[in-house]
């Protein structure tokens, strides 16, 4: 379900060939393709990972330039506000953190931490070296160059 989801923004997006809304279908396509199927009883977080993934490693041959050119500026800023958003939430719950904070014990809190700060960093690890043997297009972190997208080119 996922990869007709994605073939089909895909097209879509080619086909109406006005950057605003083609940001638009961008923005409705892992909602389409999570909807279906998770209706019908399957898994709609893995239809829309599986778009997602139809859609980054298509896209750049079927979504114009400048779609592209201002698709990144949007989803800079979409990320910007969505970040601030979980931190205003984040912040929110805190009175509520730190009034249940004392129904555990310290040496809890801190095996708590210990074990949350340790599952990071093993997982930071672990992501960071296995792109860095894995990623396709000459990625390299120990060479310092950034990734330049599918066919080479470094340009949008």
């Amino acid at each position: 379900m996922g990869i007709s989801v994605g073939w089909l923004a895909l097209r879509l997006r080619r086909w109406v060939n006005d950057p605003l809304i083609e940001i638009m279908v961008s923005i409705l396509t892992p909602f389409l393709a999570f909807w279906p199927p998770q209706h019908l009883g399957g898994s709609g977080v893995l239809a829309t990972v599986v778009a997602g993934l139809y859609v980054s490693w298509n896209g750049p041959q079927l979504i114009s330039p400048a779609t592209r050119l201002q698709g990144v500026f949007f989803w800079q800023f979409f990320t910007y506000v969505i970040e601030g958003m979980v931190f205003l939430i984040t912040g929110l719950q805190a009175r509520t953190v730190l009034t249940r904070i004392g129904d555990y014990s310290f040496s809890q809190l801190a095996i708590s931490v210990m074990v949350i700060t340790a599952v990071v960093i093993i997982a930071r690890f672990v992501w960071v070296f296995s792109c860095n043997f894995t990623c396709r297009d000459g990625f390299s972190l120990r060479s310092g160059k950034g990734p330049v997208g599918r066919h080479g080119s470094g340009h949008l």
